[in-house]
């Protein structure tokens, strides 16, 4: 079994070997988001263009023993999936900022956009240039998957990962309904 070959107490143990599991740097963040009024209370607040309305949490920038402090995130896929529409149109956009857990209805210190209208996804050839596909706003009013494969390049300080509005959402208009889920994969390197 995998576990022996990392288990320090097994005779298969291999982990000082000199072998440096892909594992360590290929990550995945899972999120799971709503809409829910009880949490975005936006009877009393409204929300505007590029708002947070969820901190989906920080990307571990961990490394196995043997590299190097890493430097960079790279933003390989973010799949997206709507289970509940919201029922009224909203769209949104995922960022990553320098700051952890900022709050609801504000801005994103750092903002870089990773998924949505103003993403800029990198050439996969490794040249630093943009693809010339232009991404789209995430659709919470529609059951479906959507996936981008970015490339974009974050410093490791840019880790904190944020779901934002580019809908303006208040009470009047009920975005109570919405649910979803992201998937994100990244390497540090």
């Amino acid at each position: 079994m995998r576990s022996d070959y990392l288990n320090e107490n097994s005779s298969s143990n291999i982990s000082n070997d000199g072998f440096s599991e892909v594992g360590g740097v290929k990550k995945i963040l899972a999120f799971g988001g709503d809409c829910r009024e009880s949490r975005l209370d936006s009877a009393s607040t409204a929300y505007a263009d590029n708002d947070i309305i969820a901190y989906m949490g920080a990307l571990d920038v961990t490394v196995p023993k043997g590299l190097n402090d890493p430097l960079k995130i790279v933003i390989d896929r973010v799949t997206f999936c709507c289970n509940i529409v919201t029922g009224t149109t909203m769209t949104g956009t995922i960022a990553a900022g320098t700051s952890a857990n900022e709050a609801l209805n504000g801005a994103v210190t750092g903002a870089v956009e990773l998924v949505g209208a103003s993403a800029s996804m990198v050439a996969p050839d490794g040249s630093g240039g943009t693809t010339g596909y232009t991404e789209a706003d995430l659709n919470l009013n529609s059951a479906a998957v959507t996936y981008a494969m970015p490339g974009i390049v974050l410093p490791v300080a840019t880790k904190y990962i944020y779901f934002r509005t580019v809908t303006a959402i208040n009470h009047a208009t009920n975005f109570n309904a919405g649910r979803w889920n992201v998937v994100m994969e990244y390497t540090v390197i």
